[in-house]
């Protein structure tokens, strides 16, 4: 097996074991850290026995077995969760100077992107930084026909 299927094997095993996958990744190796039983830990790392940050260390999470007896022994009803329904915000419409502040801060979030960009060698968050500069420039020509 190579080494990317035993990662996401490692990945899938936490997916499986009901670990919430995040937003994140590992600044070490890349992959997206998981959120399990109030730990965050990158499941490649984790056999390195390498830190994740500065104030947290990887923990084990379940093999196939103890995640089969952990699922077929205890099933637990929903907690039921009352909903107090809220009145809608009346909207305002922007003034002019409202809709140049927007796009004034959406332009400087695109060029803060774009410096952030400049000193990134992670090939995946190089187009997460071009998707966000694409959708900031998008919106700046949205306001821009719009006035």
């Amino acid at each position: 097996m190579s080494t990317e299927d035993q990662e996401l094997d490692k990945i899938s095993k936490m997916l499986e074991c009901g670990a919430t996958m995040l937003s994140q990744h590992c600044q070490s190796c890349g992959s997206p850290l998981f959120r399990y039983q109030g730990e965050i830990i990158c499941p490649v790392c984790q056999d390195r026995d390498e830190p994740i940050n500065e104030t947290s260390q990887p923990q084990e999470y379940p093999t196939d077995v103890e995640y089969q007896n952990q699922t077929s022994n205890s099933y637990e009803e929903p907690e039921q969760v009352s909903v107090e329904k809220e009145k809608p915000e009346t909207a305002t419409i922007p003034t002019g100077s409202d809709v140049q502040l927007t796009r004034d801060l959406v332009l400087k979030k695109v060029n803060s992107v774009a410096q952030m960009m400049q000193e990134e060698n992670d090939t995946r968050r190089v187009f997460e930084y071009f998707d966000i500069i694409d959708r900031g420039m998008e919106l700046v020509e949205k306001i821009d026909r719009n006035r």
